[in-house]
């Protein structure tokens, strides 16, 4: 009697420390292309929307809507939606999105004998049946304009761009189109940069209500410059914000004097302040050793500006005790994502990424082969409260290596539930039986042998768990980087094995 009271504790226990409400892997099927999908667009009460786009030749694209139901995750139905409508011009879809149960296709059509590149919306149903097609706008000279369009923050509407050259003064121009979701064009503004400037990437766009915030980054065409190496940080961001109701624009300079800004993001709260955070280093070396927010109130203006360097203690978690001594920054750190919680704390998101290439050379047979590698590696979770004030950094540990992939199945794909994130990732199987604060150990995932599903649970407190989503072995590998969560309760992602691909749905408690 005994020793059964005890089973039954040690089995209420094992359960009650399960984070995973329910998991699902739907049935498989074939896929026509490897490589094709584009991720979960949206969905409806009863069903899921993946995408699959192929560029076959400058004639030929397939953008196939698969349906997914919920109950199953089978797939009942596929479609090509891609046409091309006007005579003797190229179509290139741009951007698809779903809103309201309404697929919205932005389309690029080109034609060598004209000048003009014309921007075209089709809309269709649900089924993927075409509602209607309309060209809403031109882009002069194409190969000096960058083209993009964003859902705006309320789902009411896209904000599509054009970001050039002004033809007279040495200024750049950012056009913004407000589209509704009927397809109507209910205004446009040209905005103008306030400083004599060659070029700008816009990195991140948000739209809401009134508001446009438009994050720019002056600095990037240095990386285009032989004479500029690519390891050396040459970023200047600025933030340009758009009033609509004011019809007034004011541009905001990010700048942390003596430092060097390496990866940043802007996120909406709640109040619809905006957060501004990502990381810096005291030198112009590609590497981060310190993050940076700041929060702006309705009047534009900065609320507060937190800025923490990373202490040794930290450095520990990601770099082994004899280098701790020459550690002066961290190495390849990239900034995937701020997410943002309910009660308006947040979460950066970073991932150690590399690429190195093989070259050998033959004498017998004069062939040099090449190979590729790719590396995905550890994750930074770097946890902020309400205030921005800087809480802890964890490594959450990875070691993905794969060659000649472009790292297909690699890096990771995450979750916001609003009080914390889920990590999920391709890992070897073996790493399950180490501490996840064994930062060193862990091994290598080499072309995905000895696979699993990996998941990791953080809240305000740091790690709570990490585990095996699947129990038995599968030779099915996720593909984390275009599974991205379309809801706070439950995320979808695929797993693929060859030709053969399955969709994976998982909710956590």
């Amino acid at each position: 009697m005994k020793i059964i009271v005890t089973l039954l504790f040690l089995i209420v226990s094992v359960l009650s420390f399960s984070q995973v409400n329910k998991l699902m892997y739907g049935e498989e099927y074939i896929s026509s292309k490897k490589n094709a999908f584009n991720g979960f667009i949206g969905e409806t009460s009863i069903a899921v929307f993946g995408v699959d786009y192929s560029y076959v030749s400058r004639k030929k694209h397939d953008l196939i809507i698969r349906k997914f139901y919920k109950n199953d995750l089978s797939l009942v139905d596929s479609k090509n939606i891609y046409t091309n409508p006007i005579e003797d011009f190229y179509n290139k879809p741009l951007e698809l999105f779903f809103v309201k149960s309404k697929f919205y296709l932005f389309s690029e059509f080109t034609n060598s004998k004209e000048d003009k590149t014309r921007i075209g919306l089709f809309i269709y149903n649900e089924n993927g049946d075409e509602i209607s097609f309309e060209i809403i706008d031109t882009v002069d000279h194409l190969e000096m304009t960058d083209i993009e369009v964003r859902k705006s923050a309320d789902n009411s509407g896209f904000v599509l761009m054009q970001n050039h050259p002004h033809k007279v003064a040495s200024r750049q121009v950012i056009e913004l189109n407000y589209i509704s979701l009927d397809g109507d064009i209910l205004w446009q503004k040209e905005l103008l940069s306030t400083n004599s400037i060659h070029k700008i990437k816009v990195e991140k766009l948000i739209h809401v209500q009134n508001e446009t915030f438009i994050l720019c980054n002056y600095g990037y065409k240095n990386y285009g410059n032989n004479s500029i190496s690519k390891n050396i940080l040459s970023n200047k961001y600025t933030l340009w914000i758009y009033n609509r109701e004011l019809d007034f624009m004011k541009e905001v300079v990010l700048r942390l004097k003596g430092k060097w800004i390496n990866g940043v993001d802007i996120k909406l709260n709640k109040q619809n302040e905006l957060l501004v955070a990502g990381y810096v280093n005291s030198s112009r070396d590609f590497g981060i050793d310190a993050t940076f927010s700041l929060l702006l109130n309705g009047k534009y203006e900065p609320k507060k500006v937190n800025y923490n360097k990373f202490t040794m203690a930290d450095y520990s978690k990601f770099v082994s005790v004899k280098d701790m001594e020459r550690i002066k920054y961290l190495e390849d750190f990239y900034l995937r994502d701020v997410i943002m919680q309910e009660d308006g704390s947040f979460y950066l998101l970073g991932e150690l990424y590399y690429k190195y290439v093989d070259r050998t050379y033959d004498p017998r047979t004069n062939i040099t082969t090449t190979t590729d590698h790719y590396n995905y590696n550890s994750i930074m979770v770097s946890y902020f409260d309400r205030t921005g004030q800087l809480n802890w950094h964890e490594h959450v540990p990875k070691f993905q290596n794969s060659t000649n992939d472009f790292g297909y199945y690699s890096s990771f794909s995450w979750m916001n539930m609003g009080d914390k994130i889920a990590l999920i990732y391709n890992d070897n199987e073996k790493n399950l039986e180490l501490s996840v604060t064994d930062y060193f150990n862990h091994k290598d995932l080499f072309n995905n042998r000895r696979n699993s599903h990996t998941y990791v649970i953080l809240d305000a407190e740091g790690v709570v768990k990490r585990s095996k989503l699947n129990e038995e072995r599968t030779n099915f590998v996720l593909y984390p980087k275009q599974s991205f969560s379309i809801n706070k309760s439950k995320m979808y992602m695929m797993a693929e094995y060859g030709r053969h691909s399955k969709i994976v749905g998982v909710s956590f408690k």
